[in-house]
């Protein structure tokens, strides 16, 4: 009888283990699947609307010449918003999308100003005053790739409401590469965003070009759901 009861425990051994295994694959697939809606969203890729049709203008005092507000597929809110503030300076600033400035660069936002002009560019996703209505509470962090930055460059903050006053986050130094803001600690109601803007702040003569904006996770949540995919 002990040997018959010691068999019978081995026999069970391999599928308690099945058993187990079953379950850390259920489990993981669940967590997959909450992580899931927690995965990128794209504010902004600026390739849309197509070359020449978002550009705005400062020449001397006439501000924004062109058209300030277009609609744009693709785009958080379908709708984007961009203002050119000139500080000081007679000269040229302009902000063009799907264009570098050469006529070529699809998917980019360029910012450029002449050595006589300091000021700044607003860019604005709110659904045309419509407001998002988006809940972040799972990608509170704005991620901005800035594609190339001449010597002179600049500084950035993000901003945002959830109806009320725009609250701004933490601004960066603009450099090459990928810049965060932490949109959770600005007492905001993180479930009913209602706009996101970006306001980039220019020195003199300065040549900015921005890839992609985009809503992530807290970083060991993004680093999570990445080593999951």
């Amino acid at each position: 009888g002990k040997a018959h009861w010691c068999t019978k425990q081995k026999q069970q051994r391999p599928r308690s283990k099945q058993v187990t295994m079953k379950k850390i694959v259920v489990l993981t697939a669940a967590l997959s699947v909450a992580l899931s809606t927690q995965a990128v969203v794209v504010i902004d890729t600026f390739n849309a609307p197509p070359a020449g049709g978002h550009v705005i203008v400062n020449v001397g005092g006439f501000l924004n010449i062109g058209t300030p507000t277009v609609a744009a597929a693709g785009v958080l809110g379908g709708w984007r918003t961009m203002v050119l503030g000139n500080t000081s300076g007679a000269g040229i600033a302009q902000a063009n999308v799907n264009n570098d400035g050469a006529g070529t660069g699809t998917g980019i936002l360029s910012l450029a100003t002449d050595t006589d002009v300091v000021g700044s560019l607003s860019v604005l996703w709110d659904a045309n005053g419509a407001g998002l209505g988006q809940n972040i509470t799972a990608n509170p962090i704005v991620e901005v790739d800035f594609a190339a930055v001449d010597l002179t460059g600049g500084s950035a903050i993000m901003r945002a409401s959830d109806g009320g006053a725009p609250q701004p986050a933490l601004g960066v130094v603009v450099t090459p590469g990928v810049a965060q803001f932490d949109l959770s600690g600005l007492g905001l109601n993180l479930s009913t965003i209602q706009s996101i803007e970006m306001v980039i702040y220019t020195a003199n003569g300065t040549d900015i070009q921005v890839g992609e904006a985009r809503l992530v996770p807290e970083p060991h949540e993004y680093a999570l759901l990445a080593g999951l995919g």
